[in-house]
């Protein structure tokens, strides 16, 4: 957990620096993370000692309270978790197709090809092999999902 923690950090305030106007809309309301089972329940108490030693504000949410605030899993036995004021966005795909919006407009080029090697040479010269042709670019973006790739206009 302390790696994705370091991994992502200043993830937000990077797009916030990067993108500044143009940064797809991101909210701060928290995120519940409900767990299911008591192996669940006991897994997240540690986890979420480990997320408060990290600097993140976290509660448990017990069982008649989630009930009152997620009808549908009642009878469950559930409790839950409580990020508060951790950034998320609603529509993922929509948040990556905005943000490759902006990165054209930029004036970036999308190629939406399978990579078979990225090589870095000492003199920090990179060399992108794909099926269909090598790439030498100044800067390198690897982004994967193919998913995703698919909905990007190109």
């Amino acid at each position: 957990m302390r790696l994705l923690h370091d991994l992502g950090r200043d993830a937000l305030r990077s797009y916030e620096l990067l993108l500044g106007s143009d940064l797809p809309s991101i909210h701060r309301r928290g995120y519940l993370i409900v767990h299911l089972s008591p192996l669940e329940i006991e897994s997240a108490s540690r986890s979420n000692a480990i997320r408060a030693s990290l600097g993140a504000t976290v509660r448990m949410i017990p069982e008649a309270d989630l009930m009152e605030m997620e009808p549908a899993i009642s009878g469950l036995r559930a409790q839950a978790t409580f990020v508060e004021k951790a950034a998320h966005v609603i529509d993922p795909s929509a948040f990556v197709i905005r943000l490759a919006e902006v990165f054209v407009r930029r004036g970036g080029i999308l190629r939406c090809e399978r990579v078979q090697s990225l090589e870095c040479q000492e003199n920090g010269e990179v060399t992108v092999t794909c099926a269909r042709q090598n790439y030498s670019p100044g800067t390198v973006v690897l982004a994967t999902g193919a998913e995703v790739n698919l909905r990007i206009p190109r």
